[in-house]
């Protein structure tokens, strides 16, 4: 009977190096994105691996409602296989929370960073978006085997890749990841300031005439949105991009106990 793993993210946790360079060398069956699972397990004999990956199962980012929206999809996991393996990764909380906002800019979005992470509740991150114990709970109530890792194990590659092929059950693979394309996004103060002022230009524009025109499918074709500009135009010097210090205040004070049990659960699991 095959094996079934299902990778759920969470975003902004290696997510795609996993995807594009460690996953296809593992001796797997390996299925990115949305798949159809049932017309890829119907095909399988024997005891073969397989390895779903998308970030999008632990819900979707800017939703506006992401821990409900990953219930919701897990739950649906969870009725179809339930002896299924689950892998979930986890970043700190202000990492998660500066990357996650640097990507909704990357996608277009034109809200300020408070308007994204609200400390007084609301924003279109919510603090119960970033609770991360709730959703390795819902996780462990629903399925005997879970994998936890962090951004950091990925980046001790040789020690993850033991680990994690334990856990799926195959013989580790001396895996020689040749180096590849970073998974670039925008860094610096300069950069992210100039593709918020751009994209809320844009917004604008929509709002007013109905026209999607700095993301229009010309400007995207000659690789001139304001996110390419932005990544590959501007230089990628000066002082990085933060948080805003009571931001970073308020995430280091409330969410402490909750990172805590993150690697108190991966060293268990």
């Amino acid at each position: 009977m095959a094996r079934v793993f299902y990778h759920i993210g969470l975003h902004k946790t290696a997510t795609t190096f996993l995807q594009n360079r460690y996953f296809p060398h593992l001796p797997v069956k390996f299925m990115k994105g949305s798949a159809s699972y049932t017309d890829v397990l119907r095909g399988l004999e024997g005891d073969e691996v397989v390895l779903f990956s998308d970030e999008n199962m632990s819900g979707r980012l800017f939703h506006g409602n992401k821990l409900a929206d990953f219930k919701s999809i897990v739950s649906s996991i969870a009725r179809i296989h339930p002896d299924a393996g689950v892998i979930i990764g986890f970043r700190k909380h202000a990492d998660f929370v500066l990357s996650s906002y640097k990507q909704y800019l990357h996608e277009g979005g034109a809200i300020s960073q408070r308007e994204f992470f609200d400390v007084d509740g609301g924003g279109l991150l919510r603090h119960e978006d970033i609770c991360f114990k709730s959703y390795i709970s819902f996780l462990s109530e629903r399925f005997s085997n879970l994998f936890v890792y962090t951004i950091d194990d990925v980046k001790s590659i040789d020690k993850f890749n033991e680990r994690f092929s334990a856990f799926i059950g195959v013989e580790k693979n001396d895996i020689e990841l040749k180096k590849g394309e970073v998974n670039r996004g925008v860094k610096t103060h300069v950069q992210v300031k100039t593709l918020f002022a751009l994209n809320t230009i844009n917004a604008w524009i929509r709002r007013n005439f109905g026209v999607n025109l700095l993301y229009s499918k010309l400007l995207r074709y000659m690789r001139i949105t304001p996110r390419q500009v932005c990544q590959k135009y501007l230089p990628d010097i000066g002082r990085d991009y933060e948080l805003d210090e009571d931001i970073k205040k308020f995430i280091s004070r409330e969410f402490e106990d909750d990172w805590n049990f993150v690697i108190d659960m991966k060293m268990k699991v």
